[in-house]
């Protein structure tokens, strides 16, 4: 599901779930953010609309198996 984070430091960036759960989100983002970075975070499907907060506490590339798989 795409989404729209919106870092502590200002500005938008695109992304695209890969996870979520009750304890957290992981999405795709194509800058990395530095961890302990607070974000505002909005998630739109064709039913809901969710704005969100968190932190950021990992952040790693992508292996080129999981790039492959979008």
């Amino acid at each position: 599901v795409p989404v729209r984070l919106f870092p502590g430091h200002g500005g938008v960036l695109l992304a695209t779930t890969r996870d979520a759960s009750a304890s957290g989100l992981s999405v795709v983002v194509a800058a990395p953010l530095p961890i302990g970075t607070h974000v505002r975070v909005e998630l739109e499907t064709p039913q809901v609309r969710q704005c969100l907060t968190g932190e950021v506490v990992r952040c790693r590339p992508l292996t080129p198996a999981a790039r492959r798989r979008g």
